[in-house]
């Protein structure tokens, strides 16, 4: 899987998990400084990468809790 494929698998895990559009832009924008990802160098998208697996983490772990 390429770096952009995992980016849109955790995309659409966040979309499920909760997170709405607008916080997604907001989290390439703190991460690539843009929410254009053909411009991001590779360490970008790795660090972008971490990031959506983070939140992922989290929200899991939130669901989980309020069960």
């Amino acid at each position: 899987m390429t770096g952009s494929e995992r980016i849109e698998s955790l995309k659409e895990q966040l979309l499920k998990l909760g997170y709405r559009n607008y916080q997604l832009q907001d989290m390439y924008r703190e991460v690539l400084g843009s929410c254009n990802l053909e411009d991001s160098s590779s360490d970008q998208r790795k660090a972008l990468i971490e990031t959506m697996e983070e939140y992922c983490s989290f929200a899991q772990r939130c669901l989980k809790n309020r069960k």
